[in-house]
């Protein structure tokens, strides 16, 4: 249960399948504000940034962008791993990923897979990648337009900020 007087997003829990800073960053921002957020690793290898330097599990690259998060390691194409991933999702209000095309679809782990095990989970996707499909726009079309939909979230996201600022004076 939230405390009135605690962090804005108290009791809120969040499992992270991000990678890089795209994702890590978001989910980081959610942990600061309170949130208690899991990030999701490959045994063995854990996420990709936990080897940007060499010689070192934890680089200074993750731990920057993964602090204040707990970790835990699944093996998510392992029909086991999947299994107790799906028995987690109902503890958790909201998931977030950041994964390359069609990665998360190939495990099994789309909105509906994961809305079948908890209706209402908030289920938030981020992708920067630009995918050129012959749509009849030309690249510099689809940066500008990816540009403005990034500033949209900006400005939605500092329009919370000054609420949640205002209310905490």
């Amino acid at each position: 249960m939230p405390s009135p007087d605690g962090p804005a997003l108290d009791g809120m829990r969040i499992l992270d399948m991000t990678q890089y800073e795209a994702g890590t960053s978001c989910t980081q921002a959610l942990a600061w504000f309170g949130a208690d957020v899991v990030k999701v690793e490959q045994p063995g290898t854990g996420d990709p940034g936990r080897g940007v330097a060499r010689g070192t599990d934890n680089s200074p690259y993750f731990c920057n962008w993964n602090s204040n998060k707990r970790s835990v390691a699944l093996n998510l194409a392992d029909p086991n791993g999947r299994e107790l991933f799906l028995e987690m999702v109902p503890h958790y209000d909201v998931f977030v990923e950041n994964y390359g095309p069609g990665v998360i679809e190939k495990l099994g782990l789309n909105y509906e897979d994961l809305k079948a095990v908890h209706p209402g989970i908030i289920y938030a996707r981020l992708k920067i990648l630009l995918l050129v499909k012959n749509i009849g726009m030309g690249l510099v079309d689809l940066m500008q337009e990816e540009f403005l939909s990034m500033m949209e979230v900006v400005h939605l996201l500092i329009f919370w900020m000054e609420r949640l600022l205002v209310i905490g004076m």
